[in-house]
């Protein structure tokens, strides 16, 4: 297993040192035999991990994502837990074995919050600077442990993070910023992960390859607009042969 970067090209993943295209598809992980909430560090086993990973595996996914506890990761505010540390560490080196890279997320509270942690509300995690920097000294433990592996895909600060204010004019101008950049987000996420798919389709033409796709792009600037241009066009524009050219417009308008 190989480390994932972001393609040259800037359009997708690809493993470290050229190597294959990554598309990442997967799910949350998380052990349904803890009950719900679950418990899946207070009750870890690695045995049933490894059979579920065998079954997402199976299925075609390639990513998980899981949750991490801030009462199993957290001995205090400045102290990791070296034991919930390794169980983490053995969860990277199941995913590895399976073919399944991770990426963390949390610390979170589904397995309670140490006494020191004391929220008053459910999110002043997010909001008071004790707990951020709590959270701070999870992560560089975390990310201490597990640099360089090549079963880590990312980190992911919390799930659905949320800090509360009162209502005031300001809060509902920050909402409204917050609304609308998450469908701007959205909408653009839509649109690069069509064209990151469809990218790899052009790259993995016979006889064009990751350089000229890339010089393709660079050209015509989108997908629709090489799959528009003429087998001239495409011929010029990518340094290539008139059988190319065709593939090329036949592929990406097929369908």
């Amino acid at each position: 297993m190989k480390i994932i970067q972001v393609h040259p090209s800037g359009w997708g993943f690809r493993e470290q040192g050229g190597g294959a295209a990554f598309t990442p598809w997967g799910c949350n992980y998380y052990d349904p035999e803890t009950g719900w909430p679950p418990q899946i560090w207070t009750r870890f086993d690695p045995g049933r991990v490894r059979a579920h990973f065998g079954q997402i595996r199976a299925v075609g996914g390639n990513v998980i994502r899981v949750f991490a506890s801030v009462a199993r990761l957290l001995d205090s505010p400045t102290r990791v837990n070296r034991a919930g540390l390794a169980k983490m560490e053995r969860m990277l080196a199941l995913a590895e074995a399976a073919g399944l890279r991770v990426i963390w997320s949390g610390p979170g509270s589904w397995e309670g919050t140490p006494r020191w942690w004391r929220e008053s509300t459910t999110y002043e995690g997010y909001a008071r600077p004790d707990l951020i920097r709590a959270q701070a000294t999870a992560w560089r433990g975390l990310a201490a442990a597990m640099r360089g592996h090549p079963a880590l895909l990312a980190y992911e600060l919390h799930n659905e993070p949320f800090a509360p204010w009162q209502d005031s004019p300001a809060l509902r101008v920050l909402v409204a910023v917050r609304d609308e950049t998450h469908r701007f987000a959205t909408g653009l996420n839509q649109k690069l992960r069509s064209t990151d798919l469809r990218f790899g389709v052009l790259e993995d033409i016979e006889g064009v390859g990751p350089a000229r796709a890339k010089r393709l792009m660079k050209l015509f600037s989108s997908i629709d607009a090489i799959a528009l241009a003429s087998v001239e066009s495409l011929a010029k524009a990518g340094g290539m042969g008139t059988e190319v050219a065709k593939r090329v417009k036949a592929t990406l308008t097929a369908g």
